[in-house]
């Protein structure tokens, strides 16, 4: 039971520091998280070193507050948390749904992270991508979400499409989501607002810069609708106002198709000549040979046929003439 689970040792509690009167969320925009170790606290222990530097909340802790936790506290509850309890009563159960439901996560001592449980079991994800938008006045998001694959970055980037990129890092940000999800997101919500690439040369440029992965999560999103406007010809300045937006995609997605089974030189480590072979042909070590290598790969971006030591070295040659 919750009594039997809540049971403390027979023992002298350390003492308890003394409390804050700002509270847990203090004024002049400086917050504060209070630790429940009777529920758990494996947690802060573990992270103790990481919370000023993670990439989400991060919290700065003074190092007696550590030693003072890690000598008296910890100790005292050491086997007779809430946390331990679960774990020896239904550890392998806890394991095997670990990827979908957190222990000792929606308690007080979680208040900052809490989500509206309610509201989400009501809801679930659709409904929570057809609420967001009432939240999010500027973001449209609509049900062209159905559409797309589960991946959180391609869903939060149909979420926010009509967004800007710094703004949809920080309502994910604001959201809990990881770094790589912010990242990928932002960068699509980026792209999507351009238009395809028309030409093998454009479409080896694009996925130099953002990847073939992301690439086919951009053609994804194409086609579920999204940035379309960016793709409709004339008004988007673009090469042959006679495509429709089908047609671009279909190209953009044979195009990179044809490049990637070709092996085009799509990134640095592709080059036939390498930084090293600059170094040997009297290049500095620097940002000269930065730019050297730079030059070359723009080069063959745009004639892959060109990916070839002897041919770069005299187009390097006539480029220092």
């Amino acid at each position: 039971t919750p009594q039997r689970c809540r049971t403390r040792p027979p023992k002298t509690p350390p003492p308890a520091p003394p409390a804050d009167p700002r509270g847990a969320r203090a004024g002049r925009g400086v917050r504060a998280g209070v630790v429940f170790p009777e529920t758990g606290a494996s947690w802060v222990d573990r992270e103790f070193e990481t919370l000023p530097t993670r990439p989400q909340d991060r919290f700065n802790v003074r190092e007696e507050d550590i030693r003072e936790f890690r000598e008296q506290i910890l100790p005292y509850w050491k086997g007779v948390s809430l946390e331990d309890q679960v774990r020896a009563r239904a550890g392998k159960e806890v394991d095997a749904i670990a990827r979908v439901v957190k222990i000792n996560q929606k308690d007080h001592s979680q208040g900052h992270i809490c989500p509206n449980t309610k509201k989400w079991l009501e809801l679930g994800p659709a409904g929570i991508l057809e609420w967001l938008p009432e939240q999010f006045a500027e973001c449209h998001a609509d049900r062209r979400a159905a559409a797309l694959p589960e991946e959180r970055s391609i869903r939060w980037t149909g979420v926010f499409a009509e967004s800007a990129p710094e703004t949809v890092r920080e309502l994910l940000k604001e959201l809990k989501s990881d770094r790589d999800t912010m990242d990928r997101a932002a960068l699509l919500t980026r792209e999507v607002k351009k238009p395809l690439p028309e030409t093998a040369a454009e479409t080896r440029i694009l996925l130099s810069e953002i990847g073939p992965e992301r690439f086919a999560d951009l053609i994804l999103l194409k086609k579920a609708g999204y940035g379309l406007n960016a793709d409709t010809g004339a008004a988007a300045g673009i090469g042959n106002p006679g495509r429709t937006a089908a047609e671009r995609i279909r190209r953009a997605e044979t195009l990179a198709a044809e490049i990637l089974s070709r092996g085009d030189c799509i990134s640095l480590k592709q080059l036939a000549l390498t930084g090293r072979d600059l170094i040997a042909l009297g290049v500095k070590p620097g940002p000269e040979l930065g730019q050297k290598l730079a030059f070359l790969f723009r080069k063959v971006l745009e004639q892959p046929e060109l990916n070839e030591k002897e041919t770069l070295k005299k187009l390097l040659g006539a480029e220092q003439a």
